[in-house]
């Protein structure tokens, strides 16, 4: 133990200390405590408590703990790095930070041999030829700061890497910064099963004021997928949760680029840092094993834009995870995204949005096409450029869709937004369930839930009033096959549809979903009935409102009755009044007859003051 209380520590140049348990031996390390006014490693230094002992009669060869007890700063930059591993039977130690009036910055990254070294904080089980391969568990991590700022590739990391015969767990990172939790270029908090990897990745929760993720930068918790002759990691994702009082703000991909002749030593190729979206990610990647976990956002202003996503998704067997957002205002602007996805045989997750005041989905990214055209699927895992929501499967997959539920006051569809739980392969679309609480404004935005081959997924939307402007769809199409096209219920004390917004429910070689409007008043611009067997693709752009359930056996379309309205109607006269008879060429006043006053005050001729006689405009007299 360092006790400096009221002074300050400092490692540098690879300066270190260190606790360990070394290959085969019994027994615990020790912890290390540090205590200080602030504290600061740079210059590859470090803290490190590890073990590759081995659990012998009972007696357990666990890493010892890193505990750091700090006022006022915190500072690991250029390289440096707090870890616990275990590359033994023991388990490695937990690393706990208590610095709760203390701002923490993680920072810089050094380039070794043309091998990047970034800053960082980390447990875990590894895997080291010499040291030995781990089979206990990872440590948890738990940090309490006033504000925590990682950037420039900076982590916060608990990882399987070993090839975990006992089903090691990663250990759980709790983070809780009162103020601000800041990542930017690439930064990362991360709990993961690695290639190679068996277990089961931890749980990350976060708590803050603001969160703040820019540039590529990431929170994961996910299963990843084979490196070189790297195996693809086995085993279960854990889950996010983010509890931020104020507002959580994901933006934009990351633009950080590596100097040229850096290599990764795992594939001896360089790293790819360019492309990769900001976002919350709970996956289970291709060559893969195992489930995703789930995601929970609870904030007031939750705001993801250009390009930056949320993202629970399947690529394998494994069931891709849940996304479950609660907020008072929700915005995906520019191409940001909240998504579920399956691209193999596993079955995508379900999103749920509770949103008290607004949710707006509105515009793309502009630069998806070009970055997608670069890096390609691997890299880029957003679903198009649209912002919006989206449970879908891709193209060959064979999972089911997932469902999206939506609540909130007021929902806004715009300049290309979409929702979608639509299934491009075999697997069954998922359901769309939206209740706004006042109305549904959708200009130029689309709601999709159809299929490629198999059954298209229902849609049902209650709102006080549905507005449906600039080629706004809703759509429960199946393109092809014999699967019935899904049902569209929509319920609103007025439905408008203008500007050829859609109602399509019609299945190519199935039977027709079936469409009913709950509503006392419908108006659709220049709507008529398209006739049996008419060709949906023939329906965009024609300038005018239509609704279709046509397939090879019609869906049932309901419409409401307005008949009491046009019964309610009445003729006008076609003979024109003279309106010079309706005036009067005087107004008289007969002086025996008080029946009453009458004053002329002109416009806006109103008494000075209550009792005052008000002044006329016009000439008066007796008569």
């Amino acid at each position: 133990m360092i006790n400096a209380r009221n002074g300050r520590i400092a490692f540098s140049g690879a300066g270190a200390a260190f606790s360990g348990v070394n290959p085969g031996a019994v027994g615990k390390g020790g912890n290390i405590i540090l205590i200080a006014k602030s504290l600061s490693l740079d210059s590859l230094s470090g803290l490190s408590a590890t073990t590759s002992g081995k659990t012998e009669q009972g007696h357990q060869a666990d890493a010892g703990n890193i505990q750091l007890n700090i006022a006022d700063s915190l500072s690991i930059r250029g390289g440096a790095q707090i870890r616990s591993d275990t590359y033994g039977e023991g388990n490695a130690g937990s690393i706990i930070i208590q610095a709760d009036q203390a701002r923490i910055v993680i920072d810089e990254i050094v380039f070794f041999n043309n091998v990047p070294i970034t800053s960082g904080i980390s447990t875990g089980v590894s895997k080291d030829p010499i040291l030995g391969t781990g089979t206990g568990q990872a440590g948890k991590i738990q940090i309490s700061a006033r504000s925590l700022t990682l950037t420039n590739s900076a982590f916060i990391s608990s990882s399987i890497f070993g090839d975990g015969s006992e089903a090691p767990e990663a250990g759980k990172i709790t983070i809780n910064a009162a103020q601000s939790l800041t990542l930017d270029s690439l930064a990362s908090i991360r709990s993961t099963v690695e290639y190679g990897g068996v277990g089961r990745s931890g749980d990350i929760e976060i708590n803050t004021k603001n969160l703040t993720l820019t540039n590529g930068s990431q929170i994961l918790a996910s299963v990843f997928r084979q490196v070189g002759s790297f195996p693809g990691g086995r085993g279960t994702g854990g889950s996010i949760q983010i509890n931020a009082s104020d507002s959580v703000t994901l933006s934009g991909v990351s633009s950080v680029k590596y100097p040229a002749g850096v290599i990764n030593p795992f594939t001896s190729e360089p790293f790819q840092t360019e492309g990769f979206s900001t976002g919350l990610f709970a996956n289970t990647e291709r060559g893969a094993i195992g489930s995703a976990g789930s995601i929970t956002v609870n904030t007031k202003v939750f705001r993801i834009t250009d390009g930056a996503v949320v993202n629970s998704q399947t690529l394998n067997s494994g069931n891709g995870g849940n996304i479950t957002i609660n907020a008072t205002v929700l915005e995906l602007l520019n191409g940001g995204q909240i998504l579920t996805l399956t691209r193999n045989s596993g079955n995508a997750g379900n999103i749920t949005i509770n949103v008290s005041d607004q949710v707006t989905v509105s515009g793309s990214d502009s630069g998806f096409f070009s970055r997608f055209s670069r890096f390609g699927r691997d890299v880029i895992n957003n679903e198009g450029a649209s912002s919006g929501l989206f449970a879908n499967t891709d193209a060959n997959s064979t999972g089911n869709g997932g469902s999206i539920f939506l609540r909130t006051t007021n929902l806004n569809i715009t300049s290309g937004g979409l929702v979608s739980a639509q299934s491009l392969g075999t697997g069954k679309a998922g359901d769309i369930t939206i209740n706004a609480r006042q109305n549904y404004n959708a200009n130029d935005g689309q709601i999709l839930a159809a299929s490629a081959q198999t059954g298209g997924g229902n849609i049902n939307i209650a709102a006080r009033n549905i507005f449906l402007r600039g080629n706004s769809d809703i759509t429960t199409n199946v393109f092809s096959g014999a699967g019935n096209g899904g049902n569209v219920t929509l319920s609103a004390n007025a439905i408008v549809a203008l500007n050829d917004s859609d109602i399509l429910a019609f299945a190519r070689d199935g039977q027709g979903g079936n469409i009913t409007l709950n509503t006392r008043a419908f108006f659709g611009q220049n709507y008529r009935p398209a006739p049996p067997g008419t060709d949906p693709a023939t329906l965009d752009g024609n300038n005018r409102v239509d609704i279709n359930a046509s397939g090879r056996i019609s869906g049932i379309i309901t419409l409401p009755d307005v008949s009491f309205l046009q019964n309610s109607l009445t003729e006008f006269s076609q003979t024109l009044v003279d309106t010079s008879t309706l005036l009067a060429n005087s107004c008289i006043d007969r002086t025996r007859q008080a029946n009453g006053t009458f004053f002329i005050t002109g416009s806006g001729g109103l008494p000075e003051r209550p009792g005052d006689a008000p002044v006329s405009a016009f000439p008066t007299g007796e008569v």
